[in-house]
């Protein structure tokens, strides 16, 4: 039904690394910095200079650990791209077929697909859609092929229609 070209890449993973990091670890991080900032604000009320400086300390170690965890992620694909195609991009095709999402990677030569019942959510960037499985594997899909060719909505009813529950942000 559908066929997309894509081309993964530093930028893409630059432009996705926000997505990369799992809901449940991101919102532990970021109870863990509101918790620091709540200590922060405990320790200038009650004037007291080692709770201050423990918990701005606190504050500031979550923020980049966060940082530092979203650019680790787009080096250890890199590396890992460069290690199975020894460039340090990717090209493949995204088809949806019947039988599932089938992705070729032409740059390895290596075929798969996807059970449209193992697809959970579709998130959009400013350039990609990203399809994530139940287990967190994805694909970006090309948004700019999908959208002047005015498929997206077709996609999305698609999608919809073979996946279920999907969702769609």
């Amino acid at each position: 039904m559908f066929e997309i070209n894509t081309v993964m890449n530093e930028g893409a993973l630059r432009e996705i690394k926000y997505h990369l990091i799992s809901t449940g670890r991101r919102i532990a991080i970021l109870l863990i910095i509101l918790a620091a900032v709540v200590m922060l604000i405990l320790g200038i009320v009650v004037q007291s200079a080692f709770l201050t400086a423990v918990a701005a300390i606190a504050v500031l170690v979550f923020i980049l650990e966060y940082f530092w965890l979203l650019n680790r992620n787009v080096k250890v694909f890199l590396k890992r791209v460069e290690e199975t195609a020894h460039t340090r991009e990717y090209r493949y095709s995204t088809s949806f077929l019947d039988s599932g999402m089938q992705i070729i990677n032409h740059t390895t030569g290596s075929n798969t697909t996807i059970s449209y019942g193992d697809i959970k959510r579709v998130k959009e960037t400013r350039s990609f859609y990203l399809v994530f499985t139940k287990a967190g594997q994805f694909t970006l899909l090309d948004r700019m092929a999908i959208d002047v060719a005015g498929k997206k909505e077709a996609l999305r009813a698609f999608l919809q229609s073979r996946c279920g529950d999907i969702r769609w942000k």
